[in-house]
């Protein structure tokens, strides 16, 4: 219980500083700002994937997100 404790500090701490904790993002906002506007202009995932080098899924899951 210690160890989960002590993370869980850490993780707090580093929050506290200002850090973001995870993965990093795949596309900056412009370039999801890109794929919305490709979309909305009729582009199906796999063309934007194609485009922005990523998997379709990854497309979606971004989209979705943002």
């Amino acid at each position: 219980m210690r160890i989960k404790r002590w993370t869980q500090e850490e993780m707090e701490r580093a929050r506290e500083q200002g850090n973001v904790l995870g993965m990093p993002r795949k596309f900056t906002g412009g370039q999801v700002e890109e794929m919305r506007r490709m979309r909305e202009e009729g582009a199906g995932p796999g063309r934007l994937a194609a485009d922005f080098e990523c998997s379709p899924s990854t497309v979606r899951r971004t989209l979705l997100r943002e």
